[in-house]
């Protein structure tokens, strides 16, 4: 697969209000993304990549009382779709996507594919498999996994969201943070329309078919999964946000 991507811009500047990656932009975004990707746990990142990204803390009531709106606007649970639309933009047409009968037909864990995106006048990497998992009952789930990076969304407190359960494992990020997740409650649904969208096109759903949805978010890690499942065929499409860094690096620039 060859990208071709643009070159790392500057997100950090003093003027207001502009638009980058088609969203509103200001002062309080550029605080937001620079405590996102702190510089010395980035230098050291470089280092060593298999140094995880130190996540901040979610922002609370009080907190979100003091932001401007376009800041406000990044903390709200349906802006993570706008990471979808930049990296959908990126792929669009070019057949990289493994498609629904590719993953249920599949045999084997497939490798990771990278696919490098413009957001926010940097550029940011995605990555998606197919990974085949054996049930406890013997049932084999088939899964189409894309990871996304969580650039310009900024998380918000669990107590601020409809959390249907907390406290939760997710056996998806055994090696990274497994213990508590929250299952959030259906209504936040309309709010991610875009992905189940998304899905419903993959799968050739009609509009009267039935996913089984399920999202987990973990606050303190800045980390989020959306799970949509076609019953029929146990084929499910999981998009998986984490903290992540630009690329190829970030310009000094980025920290003012």
């Amino acid at each position: 697969m060859t990208t071709n991507p643009s070159p790392a811009g500057t997100v950090a500047n003093s003027d207001t209000n502009q638009q980058r990656g088609g969203g509103p932009w200001s002062d309080m975004v550029n605080l937001c993304y620079i405590g996102a990707i702190p510089r010395a746990s980035y230098l050291e990142w470089r280092q060593d990549p298999s140094k995880s990204l130190s996540p901040i803390k979610p922002a609370t009531r009080q907190n979100l009382e003091d932001m401007d709106t376009t800041t406000k606007q990044r903390h709200d649970i349906g802006y993570i779709s706008a990471n979808l639309t930049s990296c959908n933009d990126r792929v669009h047409g070019q057949n990289l996507i493994p498609t629904f009968e590719t993953v249920r037909a599949a045999a084997a864990t497939t490798v990771a594919e990278e696919v490098e995106y413009d957001r926010d006048g940097l550029v940011w990497r995605s990555d998606y498999h197919i990974r085949i998992q054996r049930m406890a009952d013997g049932t084999m789930v088939r899964k189409l996994v894309i990871h996304l990076p969580n650039d310009g969304y900024f998380y918000v407190s669990e107590q601020l969201l409809p959390v249907l359960v907390s406290g939760r494992r997710n056996d998806r990020h055994l090696n990274t943070c497994p213990e508590g997740w929250a299952y959030l409650d259906a209504v936040v649904w309309p709010k991610l329309a875009p992905f189940e969208n998304w899905a419903r096109r993959w799968f050739g759903f009609i509009e009267c078919q039935t996913l089984r949805r399920q999202i987990l978010y973990n606050d303190l890690n800045n980390r989020m999964d959306i799970c949509l499942k076609c019953p029929s065929t146990n084929v499910v499409v999981e998009f998986s946000f984490e903290p992540g860094y630009p690329m190829p690096e970030v310009p000094e620039s980025f920290w003012f």
